[in-house]
């Protein structure tokens, strides 16, 4: 099973990518497939580096382009992160990650680990476009929740339908498009009865 994340590892990301991959290595020992975390991030500091190697994290360089489509395919899930620093928490509470309408058009299963109460973790979550682990639990749930995550694969292609679904229908670029039009219109067709 490869989980693979893509992006910066700034705003203390790589520190939850850590903590995830730790866990990973401790419900390899129950599964029957290995669970391998990926990185594909740019180039990475030596305290970032020795961390990933300690904690069953395998950087794989930097990608762009059409590599990047070739991996998402490659992956079985895509995870997004982001910190519980209650610094860095505060820079992402209200702002949606751009990696989000780009992982859930892939038909990929995402894996959300962090706080619940950032607007990231908030859309995968009440959307039902992503399964997310609170990173505010402790060691041993967070293993538990994700070894029942990993296990089941019905759930993970409900999500990645739904995922899909909502992609299309709220990140379509012709569809975004025709919607801002209609508002456009409606809001002139008010302005025109309303005397400013």
């Amino acid at each position: 099973v490869i989980i693979s994340y893509f992006g910066g590892l700034h705003l203390n990301r790589w520190k939850q990518i850590v903590r995830l991959g730790n866990a990973i290595k401790k419900i390899n020992r129950n599964l029957v497939y290995p669970v391998k975390l990926y990185v594909y991030s740019k180039p990475l500091p030596e305290e970032i580096e020795l961390s990933f190697r300690g904690s069953n994290v395998e950087y794989k360089g930097f990608i762009s382009g059409e590599r990047i489509i070739d991996e998402f395919s490659k992956s079985d899930i895509l995870l997004h992160v982001e910190s519980d620093d209650t610094y860095y928490k505060s820079l992402t509470k209200l702002s949606v990650s751009t990696k989000i309408p780009e992982y859930i058009s892939t038909g990929r299963c995402v894996l959300g680990f962090g706080p619940e109460d950032v607007a990231s973790m908030e859309l995968l979550n009440e959307r039902q476009i992503g399964f997310i682990i609170s990173s505010s639990l402790c060691d041993h749930e967070i293993n538990e929740k994700l070894e029942k995550f990993i296990r089941d694969k019905s759930l993970q292609q409900h999500l990645s339908e739904t995922a899909y679904e909502f992609a299309l229908d709220n990140f379509d670029p012709t569809k975004i498009r025709q919607k801002f039009n209609n508002q456009i219109t409606n809001m002139l067709k008010y302005w025109k009865h309303v005397d400013i």
